[in-house]
Order: C-alpha cells, then structure tokens, then sequence
C-alpha cells in the first residue's frame, strides 16, 4: 500500500498536470493566430532582367522553392487566419471555436472575382460587399492567391487585413530591395498577372515573360488578350473571349491601343508567375499564341502569320 506522502505527491502531480492543459487549450487560439505572425525565412526572388540595360541574364538559380511554387501556385498550406481568438479565454475552454468558413483563392483572380468568393462565402450583405470591392480594387494583384480560414462573423476590415498580412508575409517578404530598385513590384506584379492569365504551365511563363520584355524593350506595343477580357469584363463574366473588334476598346488597359505596360495588375499573380516575370526565358520570339493545348511562339510577325495559316488555314 502506497503511503499518504506518495499519494499526496501523486495527487499534487495530476493536479498540476490538468492544470498545465488547461492553461495550454485556454491558450489554444491565441498559440494559433501567433503561427501566422511568426515571420518566415523565405529565398528572395532572384532578377535576370534588367530594364535600364535591356539585357536578360542567360543563366537563372533555380531553387527548390520556387520550382515548387510554380507546380503548387495558389494551393498555400491551410492556417486558422482571422479573429478566432475568443472574447474571454475561459470561453475557449468551456465551448468549442465556431467552424471556420474557408475561402480559397487561386491564381488570376480579378479583384471583383475575389471580392465575390469572400463574400458569398461568408454571407455578406450587400453593404459588406461593397466596402470590401471598394478596398480589393485598390488592392488588384495583391489579393495573394491562398486558401483562408475566417470566422463566420469576420467584417470585411478583418478580411483585408488577413489578405495584406498573407501578401507581405509571402510575396513582400521575397521581394528584396535589391529587386526593387531592378524592378519596382508593381511592375513586377503586373507583368506577372499578364503571365498568370495567359500561360499553361511554369515553361510557358517563363518564355512569355521573354517576349513580353523583348516587345518592352523595342518599344512594341504588348498586345495581350487578356487585357482586352479585363477591359470588358462585368458582372456577367469577368473574363469574356476576346473579339476582333476588342483590339479598338476604349480602355487605359488595351495594350493593342497602348504602349507599354497597363495602369497595374489585372489578376492576382501567384508567386511562380512572378519568378518568371522577374526571369524571363533568353528568346528570340516576339509572338506567341496557344492551339489545341499547344503553345506557339515566333520571332515575327511573317512566321507568325504563316503558322497561324498552317493551323488554321488563314492568320487570324
């Protein structure tokens, strides 16, 4: 038998046992919104491009992580994000947290197509929706593409702030001021969102971001299609096929009518698209077009045409 000393020091442990649990499930959400905040040690973007030269460096480093980004864009580990910790901790422990509404946004997204799946999912009325379309405009290809977990009652100010926090923690915290100075970001982000709306896969980016530096550098228009879907897109579709007769819209984001780089973004780019913009493929191709889940690109415009004629019978 064991004596009332042992049973008494056996009785203290447990005690202090349960004790140390409890506190640490009271802690339980706080412990949670804190993994988010926890800064990561993340590989800067390299930059092969360079503007003011008009060169493109031959050789690019290859790192594991963005090679992994560019075949995992916008599928970002899941975390609790938003405001889940409790009024009072004790509440914590007594009652379980709400279910968390997830909200996943991929890569190329439009502001208002954000705007939509945020809203929708948690329920907003239509004064909540429009202050968060508002705020998301301003915040076109920074809405970093991930998938979120919100409480069911988060405002629409909680929301922007989970999403500017996810976008500096992922895609500023890569963005040296080395690179900055190479190629300021909202330039980077902008090509990148051109990449993001008109590549297939991490090889197709990088060549199209080649092309679209070299137009760049000889001062040619870009001429991108999906400009012309941003400029007419509406709540009807956002992103319509681009016709004929769209290369003549009134718009500040027609780069057929436009030199240079549109006003800013025109999705949201994930992290692999602005790998590519920021390192573009050494090509000597100024045109590009996709047929049949095949990707084309030509050094001008005659051998364009003619492939174009090839497939289709005519250069459309």
């Amino acid at each position: 038998m064991r004596s009332p000393v042992l049973r008494s020091r056996a009785f203290i442990r447990t005690i202090t046992a349960l004790a140390v649990a409890g506190a640490f499930f009271i802690a339980l959400p706080q412990i949670v919104v804190r993994l988010e905040e926890v800064p990561h040690t993340l590989t800067p973007f390299p930059v092969s491009v360079d503007p003011k030269r008009e060169t493109i460096a031959d050789h690019v480093p290859r790192s594991a992580e963005f090679v992994a980004a560019a075949v995992l864009a916008g599928t970002d580990a899941v975390r609790i994000v938003g405001s889940v910790i409790a009024e009072s901790p004790l509440y914590a422990y007594v009652s379980p947290l709400p279910e968390p509404v997830s909200v996943r946004l991929v890569p190329g997204l439009r502001a208002e197509e954000v705007a939509e799946r945020v809203a929708s999912s948690l329920g907003w009325d239509r004064a909540e929706r429009y202050a968060f379309l508002e705020e998301a405009v301003r915040r076109e290809g920074r809405l970093y593409p991930s998938r979120y977990l919100f409480e069911k009652d988060a405002t629409p100010s909680e929301v922007l702030r989970v999403l500017d926090a996810r976008f500096n923690a992922r895609m500023g915290a890569r963005y040296a001021s080395s690179t900055e100075a190479i190629v300021p970001m909202q330039d980077a982000l902008t090509i990148a969102s051109l990449i993001e709306r008109e590549a297939g896969n991490e090889t197709e980016m990088r060549i199209i971001s080649g092309v679209l530096w070299n137009r760049l550098f000889a001062d040619q228009r870009l001429e991108i299609d999906a400009t012309l879907s941003y400029a007419r897109g509406s709540e009807k579709r956002w992103w319509p096929v681009p016709r004929p007769r769209d290369k003549f819209v009134q718009s500040p984001y027609n780069t057929y009518r436009h030199a240079g780089l549109p006003p800013g973004p025109i999705a949201s780019p994930s992290i692999a698209a602005v790998y590519a913009a920021l390192n573009p493929e050494v090509t000597n191709c100024y045109f590009y077009f996709h047929s049949k889940g095949s990707f084309y690109c030509s050094p001008t415009y005659a051998e364009h045409v003619a492939k174009l004629t090839e497939l289709y019978g005519r250069g459309r």
